[in-house]
């Protein structure tokens, strides 16, 4: 998980679940789509241009 903020802007980055997170998750009674949702709060990250100096 990352947290950026860009232009006054804060993005929630996640890269996709383990299979270990996900048995953790269900361990815990928590919905698999649980970071998924709390990603949806925050605005999608623009993509980044590695190009530009």
């Amino acid at each position: 998980m990352g947290v950026i903020e860009m232009g006054g802007q804060t993005y929630v980055l996640f890269s996709p679940l383990t299979e270990v997170q996900k048995k953790l998750l269900a361990l815990w009674d928590m919905p698999a789509d649980l970071c998924e949702n709390v990603t949806r709060a925050f605005p999608k990250a623009p993509p980044l241009n590695i190009n530009e100096p």
